[in-house]
């Protein structure tokens, strides 16, 4: 198991607890890593590029491309490990949530709709099993059916 950190001498790597440095952003600057298990991890690059890697770091994969990533979280489905990425792109007038497997595309689960939403917007995302809750802008939202719906539960006042 890695601590999966953003390399700070190569901003197309990570680094590993290890402090071993992996360029895994050809293309792009890294700007984010989740680690998902023991040995997977998720990076998603400055261009929209997603990369998994499934052995500690050895061989990174591409896993498609998502516009606009903000944040992730780690996740899993019986025993697979995945993410969910909250998005701000055109095409949703709020946030897209997009679920991330290391063995196939990724896919858009929903659109939740929140006025005001910016690349500046606070967001954060917290997944256990199929339960959701998502922060934006003071807001909060909350799934159970795998991410696909969601429920505004409070605002600010």
């Amino acid at each position: 198991a890695y601590l999966w950190l953003p390399a700070t001498d190569d901003r197309s790597a990570v680094r590993l607890g290890s402090n071993a440095s992996v360029s895994v952003c050809p293309d792009g600057e890294v700007s984010g890593v989740r680690g998902l298990a023991a040995s997977t991890a998720v990076v998603w690059c400055s261009n929209g590029q997603v990369r998994v890697t499934t052995s500690d770091g050895r061989v990174w994969k591409n896993a498609g491309s998502i516009e606009g990533i903000r944040t992730v979280a780690a996740a899993t489905e019986g025993d697979v490990a995945l993410a969910f990425a909250v998005t701000v792109a055109p095409g949703c007038n709020g946030v897209r949530v997009v679920k991330m497997v290391p063995t196939s595309s990724p896919s858009v689960q929903a659109c939740v709709e929140v006025s005001g939403v910016t690349s500046q917007s606070a967001l954060a995302l917290a997944v256990l099993d199929k339960k959701g809750a998502l922060a934006v802008n003071n807001q909060v939202f909350l799934s159970s059916d795998g991410l696909q719906t969601w429920t505004k539960v409070s605002t600010p006042s």
